[in-house]
């Protein structure tokens, strides 16, 4: 299987150089789909291994964290290049979503725009490549970002942004996320679970929030029928992953419509489902469960681990239709 992928993924980057089309500009879709990542590989496991370069000190570490010891080999120069060096060598060797890929090259080259939004919303215009960094880097030597505290703030916000964690004036918590949009979803009665132990991975937080937001504007068009939902988070061991599952279930609601009518319109392209996809990819695999007529099925919307599309389940008794988000945490 991996195999395969790298030859997709080859495959697409001979056709990209052919049409004159650079990764960041995306791929041509089908006639009668919209322009999306989606005709990339779905590769939610080479995300969380590029993610993981953030624990290594080979890696993207010291972007975020203090270089150590007062006496380390380490300076502002040989850091931006080292981690410029493992974003190139990275992005040929895994496959990651183009808005992380956006987000990366910004913070470390500049990009088009300079401009990148982090998890709290704020447009932020400071990266590696400003003037005001290397300049500060150029007076202070072999002293990190981090100690100039108005750099630092942004670097924190930058870190909230890349996982799920609390830090100085940023939080991209679970639970503040869900907090968060349950204010904007006032006509659905929110209850949580668990959502203090999601703190185990790296993701890139703005889209993650802007899934669970889809799924709750969905849920939002049938609050008078099922206002309750329940969002909670599970976690397990598989291999080298750690698996970081979040389960939003709408109590006692079901789908009106058959499962074949429902992917019927996914696959040309159209409906809530479809925009939540494009959201998720590359990020997390995505899965619902419902009864569907008188059996309880699972659509597998988007999966690296080769089930099958449609499973149909053996039991009948859920409580209502279910969203299961289920992200990898690479672990060494």
């Amino acid at each position: 299987m991996n195999d395969k992928k790298r030859l997709v993924l080859l495959a697409t980057r001979e056709i990209e150089k052919k049409d004159n089309i650079t990764p960041e500009d995306g791929i041509s879709a089908p006639e009668g789909r919209k322009n999306t990542e989606k005709e990339r590989p779905h590769a939610p496991k080479d995300t969380a291994a590029f993610l993981w370069l953030f624990n290594h000190e080979n890696g993207f570490k010291f972007l975020t964290h203090e270089f150590g010891s007062p006496d380390k080999e380490m300076e502002y120069n040989k850091l931006v290049k080292l981690a410029r060096d493992t974003f190139m060598s990275a992005k040929d060797k895994y496959i990651i979503p183009k808005s992380l890929y956006a987000l990366m090259f910004t913070m470390l080259y500049g990009g088009k725009e300079k401009t990148w939004m982090d998890c709290n919303g704020k447009l932020q215009e400071e990266n590696f490549a400003c003037n005001k960094w290397t300049q500060w880097a150029k007076d202070n030597p072999k002293i990190h970002v981090l100690s100039n505290e108005s750099i630092k703030k942004v670097l924190y916000a930058f870190r909230s942004t890349i996982r799920l964690v609390l830090s100085e004036d940023t939080d991209s918590q679970l639970k503040t996320i869900v907090k968060r949009q349950e204010k904007k979803h006032a006509n659905l009665l929110i209850t949580s679970e668990n959502l203090n132990n999601a703190d185990e991975f790296y993701t890139y937080v703005n889209y993650l929030e802007k899934g669970i937001k889809q799924i709750l504007d969905d849920m939002s068009k049938r609050f008078k029928e099922s206002p309750k939902v329940k969002i909670s988070y599970e976690s397990s061991l598989n291999n080298d992953y750690r698996l970081c599952v979040i389960r939003i279930t709408q109590y006692g609601s079901f789908s009106s419509k058959s499962l074949e009518d429902v992917q019927s319109k996914f696959s040309g392209g159209g409906g809530d489902f479809y925009s939540i996809r494009n959201t998720l990819y590359g990020y997390c695999n995505w899965s619902v469960e419902s009864k569907w007529g008188d059996k309880v099925m699972r659509w597998n919307i988007l999966n690296d681990t080769g089930k099958e599309e449609t499973e149909e389940l053996d039991y009948t008794d859920i409580p209502g239709f279910t969203h299961i988000l289920t992200y990898y945490s690479k672990l060494k």
